[in-house]
């Protein structure tokens, strides 16, 4: 995220993406009046969340649990996310927890309307993608890893939005999630007892992601459609 660096710039390229869909739907009869502005700051902050309190409670759930000043330390770094991407610093500077997200998080579920069919339609087939991608990923059975997601999702945002989005339950899937959570855990809990061989999990972790994200060349949908243009 240092300026000019490839964080920053993509950062900047979803901004301008923002923007542009804005200007798109206020040319194409979107009626503002009645649902606010395109991609508006409420918007912008709903998924900020997405990827702050949503991801590392999910996270959490899953046996990656973390301390209060690695927290604090995350969410430092998505203020600065959210200034590149310009959101209102009065909706998210200062929020430096789980709990003080949350609290955000709340306030907008709040004035949320239950999921429309649409709604359905996306988790469903969003799941399916991603049960999709692990498939070529991973030695896991398609049908396997869709029953494994349904599980999860209902751990990440409870039963009541799951059974709202039709989606299914898995009681095997989350009998062997149980397990795998239980062993992950302990596995981290010991190595956070002994911080060199903590330290050398991270170093190995950071050399993992920055392997996959130099293989990640593939354009986005935005930058081959400015290409073509």
């Amino acid at each position: 995220m240092r300026r000019g660096a490839d964080g920053y710039v993509a950062t900047l390229q979803v901004r301008m993406l923002h923007a542009h869909s804005r200007r798109l739907a206020r040319g194409r009869g979107y009626d503002e009046a009645a649902y606010g502005a395109p991609i508006n700051q409420v918007d912008l902050v709903r998924t900020w969340l997405d990827f702050t309190v949503t991801s590392y409670r999910a996270e959490g759930i899953m046996g990656f649990e973390y301390h209060s000043h690695e927290q604090e330390s995350l969410y430092r770094y998505w203020w600065y996310v959210a200034h590149v991407l310009g959101i209102d610093p009065r909706l998210v500077a200062g929020i430096s927890s789980n709990e003080q997200a949350k609290r955000v998080d709340d306030l907008l579920a709040a004035v949320t309307g239950a999921p429309v069919e649409e709604s359905a339609q996306l988790a469903d087939r969003t799941l399916r993608a991603i049960a999709g991608g692990m498939h070529e990923a991973l030695p896991i059975p398609e049908g396997a890893g869709l029953q494994a997601l349904y599980a999860l999702t209902r751990r990440f945002h409870g039963d009541v939005a799951c059974d709202e989005l039709g989606l299914p339950r898995s009681s095997a899937a989350d009998h062997i999630l149980t397990l795998a959570v239980n062993n992950l855990h302990s596995r981290r809990l010991k190595l956070r007892r002994d911080p060199a061989a903590w330290h050398k999990e991270q170093l190995k972790n950071l050399d993992e992601a920055q392997a996959q994200s130099a293989r990640d060349t593939d354009a986005t949908g935005y930058e081959r459609a400015a290409h073509h243009a």
